[in-house]
């Protein structure tokens, strides 16, 4: 039911008033002086106003300019009654923010007929607002009143000698859910998240949607920086908890920048500029939040042109694989290949996919990669068939090519162009699509699977890892993050994760008759990549006999070191 808020110091004007409206549907809030408006406007804005030009302690000119100061203040219809008709008077009312003006003595249908006609226009006002100003998918506030807000504050604040927090937050891997499950599912997720992080923060703190996957927050009052990081956490804790849809469970994390006012920036612009950048070093560093410094610039725009470039060596053809041979560490014979992709950038040399693999990740990039090393991985299965050379070879995949069929679909154009057997690619997924997507993947990888394809998982132990992932998924490859091989020979609790994760592997059942039974680990079922014993390179001898080694000046035995990885082949 609307509120009407009535404002004169004359009783019985207000009773009649209010008997008039009553039988409108509107319900009626009553007050003696301008005090009394103020004191019921700060608690709950009403729908409307009626405020007598002349009363005691605070007239209805000056009542009416601190009240479009309130907060929702600025919106309300004001109705301006009284027995001032002159032409100043008037002029009077509307400077200071009236809306509408009526003199007294009132006729009461005139009364009604105009306080409907506002009320209307406010409606339609503020549906026009929420247009403008509110984001349609979650919401919650949009970039506009984003910015309207923040310099409405950044100046209170500035007033009041008060620190202000700007956060800008980015969701992690979204781009992967909307390319795996869909912008259905992406948006699920959006709304989900905006409830989350509303969730998170105090009445007076406002969050808004500045587009995609991408918010903003504002904290008044700041009065210690562990308060900002205590937030912070609170957000990205929320956020980390699965999101349940359509039969998924989805793991997204977020990014957070901070800057602080007046510490980082005088001005709006400024001030969000900063927490962007600090998001953005938030995100390359694999931590939840990160507070702006001075010098942030000139890292992100190195970071930038290194994007910029990467995107152009996309286009340029300057992306290339490299061969990681793969050895059976019982008969230390080579047994296979791991495509790894390598920049070659015209200043700075061949540069590894540690180094770039992050950016074409943040930048949306990294489909194009997969789908450029899976085309290259088979033209040199298809060389190597060719030469008689029977070798198996792993290609990473990206989530998103298990979308729809998507994968199945490339490899079958894939079959068609190049000529070589099906089995010896084998196809590497990460433990996080994994996670992410466990029901989609686990089907995709059963038909990949009936098509000859070997399946490897990728650096296992990286993330929401389970030895369970081993018994449900067809696998044929399980590939131990370095992490816990770097130190196995020294440490007990590596070597018992290995030795566990090896016993569980051997023990995977199989279907009776499937000629890919594992062999167990003292059957030569145990792997070795990485620069324990050869280096990548572009081409090799025929491997896959005992003695193999690359060939060319590139491609010399490197010293023995500690495998970056172990593979635990399940064939």
């Amino acid at each position: 039911m609307p509120v009407v808020l009535v404002a004169d110091d004359d009783r019985s004007i207000r009773l009649s008033f209010a008997n008039t409206l009553r039988g409108e549907g509107f319900r009626i809030v009553e007050a003696t002086n301008g005090q009394s408006v103020l004191a019921i406007c700060a608690r709950a804005m009403p729908d409307i106003l009626l405020v007598d030009a002349i009363m005691p302690e605070l007239n209805g000119f000056e009542t009416c300019r601190k009240v479009r100061q309130m907060h929702r203040g600025g919106d309300v219809p004001i109705l301006m009654v009284t027995s001032l008709e002159d032409e100043q008077s008037i002029s009077r009312a509307f400077a200071a923010g009236a809306t509408d003006y009526i003199t007294k003595p009132v006729n009461f249908s005139v009364l009604r007929q105009r306080v409907r006609r506002l009320m209307q226009t406010s409606r339609v006002e503020r549906h026009v607002r929420e247009l403008a100003y509110q984001d349609a998918l979650t919401g919650l506030p949009n970039r506009a009143h984003f910015n309207q807000q923040l310099r409405h504050r950044i100046y209170r604040a500035g007033l009041n000698q008060r620190q202000l927090a700007v956060l800008f937050l980015d969701l992690n891997r979204f781009k992967m859910i909307n390319d795996s499950l869909g912008h259905d599912a992406g948006d699920l997720v959006l709304k989900e998240a905006a409830e989350r992080i509303s969730g998170s923060l105090g009445s007076r703190d406002l969050v808004a949607r500045l587009g995609g996957d991408e918010f903003t927050v504002i904290l008044e009052d700041v009065t210690s920086m562990d308060r900002v990081r205590d937030t912070c956490d609170t957000i990205c804790e929320a956020l980390r908890a699965p999101f349940n849809f359509l039969d998924e469970r989805i793991f997204i994390s977020a990014s957070i920048g901070v800057a602080v006012f007046p510490r980082d920036g005088m001005e709006m612009k400024v001030l969000v500029k900063h927490a962007d950048i600090a998001m953005f070093r938030a995100k390359e560093a694999g931590n939840d939040h990160c507070f702006y410094r001075a010098g942030m610039e000139d890292e992100v725009t190195e970071q930038l042109r290194t994007e910029r470039e990467l995107r152009a060596g996309l286009e340029e053809g300057e992306i290339l694989l490299h061969y990681q041979p793969q050895i059976d560490l019982e008969t230390m014979e080579v047994v296979g290949f791991e495509a790894l992709a390598r920049w070659n950038h015209p200043q700075r040399g061949i540069i590894p996919a540690a180094d770039f693999i992050d950016t074409a990740e943040a930048s949306g990039m990294i489909g194009d990669f997969a789908r450029l090393a899976l085309d290259q991985g088979c033209n040199q299965l298809q060389q190597w068939s060719q030469g008689d050379y029977a070798i198996r070879l792993a290609v990473n995949v990206s989530g998103g090519e298990f979308r729809e069929g998507a994968l199945r679909e490339r490899l079958q154009s894939l079959a068609e162009r190049y000529s070589f057997p099906l089995n010896m690619l084998e196809i590497e997924i990460t433990e996080t699509t994994l996670v992410d997507h466990p029901e989609l993947v686990q089907s995709e990888l059963a038909l990949l699977r009936e098509q000859g394809l070997s399946i490897a998982i990728d650096d296992f132990g990286s993330g929401f890892s389970s030895l369970n992932y081993l018994k449900r998924f067809s696998v044929d490859v399980l590939k131990i993050d370095r992490e816990f091989v770097k130190d196995c020979h020294q440490d007990k609790n590596d070597q018992a994760i290995i030795t566990g994760i090896i016993t569980l592997a051997g023990e995977k059942p199989q279907p009776v008759g499937d000629r890919r039974g594992c062999r167990g680990a003292g059957a030569g079922g145990v792997f070795a990549s990485g620069w324990m014993r050869y280096r990548p390179g572009l081409s090799f001898r025929k491997a896959g006999q005992r003695g193999g080694y690359p060939e060319g000046h590139r491609w010399r035995q490197a010293a023995r070191a500690p495998a970056r990885e172990l593979s635990i082949g399940v064939k």
